[in-house]
């Protein structure tokens, strides 16, 4: 079972993270099982990872990548996706929590958002301040027909 199990983790190693992941549920699966006397062993127990690599901290885009960003969303006519990159550049809000951001939550100095992530079981406010830029940009955001 061991070797079926690296067989089926390896025929994901494109997606190494992914691979990680799906092991770790299996993993998690069979421990549940071997607990309740359902399977003998953890046959997933000592899989090695194939993900090395476990910061992403240099993943950082660059202005040429944000001004490559703008003229491919141009070309395409979807100049709101730019918008979305510009506003989570200046907020650092997750993805979720762009696409659910509400004018009622933008307040004259700061941008109060309950995050859609639960921490600890809880959700948590998010605050940011409006600096200059961003201030601009929402005004702009606002005043542009949608």
């Amino acid at each position: 079972m061991v070797r079926k199990v690296l067989a089926w983790r390896d025929s994901r190693a494109e997606t190494p993270r992914a691979a990680d992941m799906g092991v770790t549920v299996l993993r998690s699966l069979l421990e549940f099982g071997r607990l309740r006397a359902l399977v003998t062993n953890n046959v997933a127990s000592d899989i090695p990872k194939l993900y090395r690599n476990g910061t992403r901290a240099e993943i950082v885009w660059l202005e040429e990548d944000i001004e490559k960003f703008r003229v491919a969303s141009e070309e395409l006519r979807t100049p709101h996706v730019y918008d979305g990159l510009r506003l989570a550049a200046l907020t650092g809000l997750r993805r979720a929590d762009l696409v659910s951001l509400i004018w009622s939550e933008i307040h004259e100095h700061a941008i109060q958002k309950k995050a859609a992530k639960a921490s600890r079981g809880k959700r948590r406010v998010a605050t940011m301040p409006i600096i200059p830029e961003l201030g601009e940009l929402l005004v702009e955001l606002r005043n542009r027909y949608r």
